[in-house]
């Protein structure tokens, strides 16, 4: 005769659930509470885009403007304010909290972003990056920033790995600047989430926006972002507390 173990009952499996710090949902999910990323962006590979709109080089780097400083101001000082230092390298973008509020003429996005650690590929919704980089070219300049990532596997087909990075800021273009993540490094663990890769020119990006079909998949850069799972607030760590304790106490008088 075949023993088969009994089920536990609903109230000792939310009990395990409750203590052990996790959902009581099939797969627990965790979300950002803050985070940063760097770009380093390569000077010489920025120099050779866009060789189907002029002799290089089309697009230099004029200005860039940190997370704060890119919050404050509107679309239009983003396209006129002066940066005597610009570097192509460190440049440091400052994850957005789930509110954003834009001025005239932004797009910001607000994180959503939530994954299972150790299954990063089951990720939801974006991380959204504050900073912007401007680059003169011809008859004008091009913003590039308030990033969002996110993960998309019909993108592993196209060349890169399903991880991409978009640029929200209108081109004036039907493309918007987007890479595709190649050569990702990818941790998810119940204490935050990092990504590293090199950054490719997507073939959307190279034909409508730089209008030169040759520089799709040119790595025009290096991409790293730093998550940190958000901390509980005490009372939150309270009321599970007590959660728990009602359940125990339940599920001894049912015994």
């Amino acid at each position: 005769m075949k023993i088969f173990p009994r089920a536990l009952p609903v109230t000792h499996r939310l009990r395990v659930a409750v203590l052990s710090g996790c959902c009581a949902l099939p797969v627990c999910a965790e979300s950002l509470g803050s985070g940063s990323a760097v770009i380093d962006y390569d000077a010489a590979v920025w120099n050779r885009l866009g060789g189907g709109i002029s002799s290089p080089p089309v697009f230099v780097l004029q200005a860039f403007f940190e997370a704060p400083v890119a919050a404050a101001a509107t679309a239009e000082e983003l396209r006129t304010r002066a940066d005597p230092h610009p570097s192509y390298i460190g440049q440091s973008y400052i994850m957005n909290g789930p509110v954003v509020v834009n001025h005239d003429g932004r797009t910001a996005q607000a994180t959503t972003f939530r994954f299972s650690p150790g299954n990063p590929e089951s990720a939801t919704g974006l991380i959204g990056l504050g900073g912007v980089a401007r680059f003169q070219m011809l008859g004008g300049s091009l913003a590039v920033g308030d990033f969002t990532l996110v993960y998309d596997a019909s993108r592993i087909g196209t060349g890169g790995t399903g991880w991409i990075l978009r640029s929200s800021i209108p081109t004036g273009v039907p493309s918007p600047l987007l890479f595709d993540l190649a050569d990702v490094h990818v941790v998810a663990s119940p204490a935050g989430f990092s990504i590293d890769g090199s950054l490719l020119v997507s073939s959307e990006s190279a034909i409508g926006l730089f209008r030169t079909p040759s520089d799709a998949f040119r790595r025009a850069g290096s991409f790293r972002f730093d998550g940190f799972v958000a901390v509980p607030e005490p009372s939150t760590v309270a009321l599970s507390s007590v959660g728990a304790l009602v359940l125990i106490h339940v599920s001894r008088r049912r015994a």
